[in-house]
């Protein structure tokens, strides 16, 4: 992982942390109601978390491997760098769809689609376990926040 990578995920860590703290500030319950401020917080709770597990464990794999590089090792780390940025926008472009996707088949079709999008195509994983796992995520996340704590979610053109 190169410097410019690891300083974009200490700015995401840091992202994570305005959220939470502005998630907090907002309120995170209100009249035993999921409050304004909660869904920030814990998305940005999680955002740091995994930023920051993810620099520190690179930064234990640069210790553990600090033999120089040979010409061969770097020309398969630039081929890997290659599929990384791939991949990163691959998921730019899921994001911008699931956005513009969540106006018109609303909530839980929208995230759906893009949990299946990340898993299959970014996971590199069967369609079978990504259905699986799409379901998986999306349906108790609706069901949690839509009937659960009778948030109003997304809702589009067709739903």
């Amino acid at each position: 992982m190169k410097h410019g990578e690891l300083a974009l995920l200490v700015c995401f860590g840091l992202i994570g942390v305005a959220a939470a703290i502005g998630g907090y500030d907002l309120g995170l319950i209100q009249f035993r109601k999921p409050g304004a401020g909660l869904f920030p917080f814990v998305v940005g709770i999680f955002l740091a978390i995994i930023a920051f597990w993810t620099v520190a464990r690179e930064a234990m794999r640069l210790r553990a491997h600090s033999i120089p590089p040979t010409l061969s090792a770097s020309m398969a780390e630039a081929a890997l760098a290659q599929a990384r940025l791939r991949k990163e926008i691959l998921l730019l472009l899921a994001l911008a769809a699931y956005t513009a996707a969540l106006n018109i088949v609303a909530f839980a079709p929208a995230s759906a689609l893009l949990v299946a999008v990340m898993v299959r195509f970014v996971g590199e994983r069967s369609w079978t376990y990504t259905a699986l796992l799409s379901l998986g995520i999306v349906l108790p996340m609706a069901l949690i926040l839509g009937v659960a704590l009778k948030m109003q979610l997304p809702g589009g053109t067709f739903y």
